[in-house]
């Protein structure tokens, strides 16, 4: 029997840093949707499902293999409440992983998605699309506190089963709903690394 491969789906706003590079662990592809800032917002997208299935159609896509050497990448929530903004299950949309708590100054860094994802999957695949919107202007790298979220189910968890868009939490809790609000309190679990240049 093949070993199953699990797909996730990463959405929000971020940035690229040609200075700095992540190299792809082994069991691990990442696809990398080309977005630009400011992009219209298309009626009817309310899901990062619906995100994907458009991306999958219009926008253009590099994917980086074991061993590939990529710009490093970082991705924060939107401002906005739809579509959210997260890490999900491509197959189910259950979310897996929630960025309530970042900003632009407050960032997720794509080797801690990645190592959050394929944790205890030896020999078995994972991929992860890349859908981030690109922030504008780039925030800058001082100061920078990098956040480390867990992942909201440990192994599999509840991630495998479906569920609807409509019936999710909003993933943004008590006192996690204006970006300003982003900035304070980090929730229990979470751990922040103070980056100074």
């Amino acid at each position: 029997m093949p070993a199953m491969t699990k797909s996730y789906l990463v959405t929000g706003v971020g940035c690229r840093r040609r200075e700095e590079t992540f190299v792809v662990p082994e069991g691990v592809q990442i696809i990398f949707y080309q977005t630009r800032p400011n992009a219209p917002r298309l009626a009817g997208v309310r899901t990062p499902i619906d995100e994907l299935a458009i991306a999958l159609k219009l926008l253009p896509a590099r994917a980086a293999g074991p061993g590939d050497a990529v710009q490093a990448a970082f991705c924060w929530r939107r401002s906005i409440e739809r579509p959210l903004s997260g890490v999900f299950r491509r197959s189910t949309g259950a979310p897996v992983m929630e960025l309530s708590n970042t900003s632009p100054r407050r960032p997720v860094a794509l080797g801690h998605i990645v190592r959050e994802l394929a944790a205890q999957r030896e020999g078995r695949a994972t991929v992860i699309h890349w859908l981030v919107e690109a922030a504008d202007p780039a925030p800058g790298r001082p100061h920078w506190q990098l956040q480390h979220p867990p992942r909201l189910f440990q192994g599999d968890g509840n991630e495998s089963a479906h569920a609807p868009f409509d019936e999710l939490p909003s993933m943004r809790g008590p006192g996690r709903g204006r970006p300003e609000e982003a900035e304070e309190a980090v929730p229990p679990g979470w751990v922040t690394i103070s980056l100074r240049q």
